[in-house]
């Protein structure tokens, strides 16, 4: 049903866009006509772009703020659930992570089957992870953030920062006019756990 309705509101929009452009009486009319015809459905395309570029430039992909050296522990925040067999596979030791509730848990990669409750105050790791997932920026950009921070003092060790820019239109929901870029590219998309795990 929403493609038939997508289908016959694009059909009324290119139907009187020609109609006037054939009552028109010149071709510098029509041109002038024609050409603001396929601007309107792209007008942000320009100057999203080029946001989203300079984003990409000045904050995109892994930052490094503080030296920290390899760990074998992590803490995930509530907002990184379901993470920590992706974190055994990285090599992480112990993962400690805080469900919906606020409870925490412990798991060892030698037995990771089972769930110890641990309080906070006693939290292994010396550094966590969190997430900030599609933030809303102007111009049709989606910002995603993973941190990873000190778990005593809560500064940001590690950010990595994820774009995606779509135009206007595409939030119709017409096919063809889906996302239109990515930064970093989805296929080297990094985790600042992965640094953390390697050290910085």
């Amino acid at each position: 049903m929403l493609s038939l309705i997508i289908l016959v509101v694009a059909g009324a929009y290119v139907g009187l866009w020609y109609l006037l452009i054939r009552a028109l009486p010149n071709r510098w009319a029509k041109a002038i006509v024609a050409l603001v015809a396929l601007y309107l459905p792209f007008w942000d395309v320009p100057y999203g772009y080029y946001n989203f570029r300079t984003l990409c430039a000045e904050e995109g992909g892994v930052k490094v703020f503080e030296k920290v050296p390899p760990q074998d522990s992590i803490y995930l925040d509530k907002s990184v659930l379901g993470a920590v067999s992706y974190m055994f596979k990285q090599g992480y030791r112990i993962v400690e992570e805080q469900d919906r509730s606020g409870q925490i848990g412990r798991w060892l990669a030698s037995d990771p089957g089972r769930r110890e409750v641990v309080e906070k105050a006693s939290l292994i790791s010396t550094y966590g992870m969190r997430s900030e997932l599609f933030k809303r920026q102007p111009w049709g950009i989606l910002r995603s953030d993973d941190f990873v921070f000190n778990v005593r003092t809560d500064a940001v060790v590690i950010r990595s920062t994820y774009f995606r820019w779509q135009i206007w239109i595409s939030s119709l929901g017409i096919p063809g006019f889906g996302y239109f870029h990515y930064c970093p590219e989805r296929i080297s998309r990094t985790s600042p756990a992965d640094k953390l795990r390697s050290g910085t």
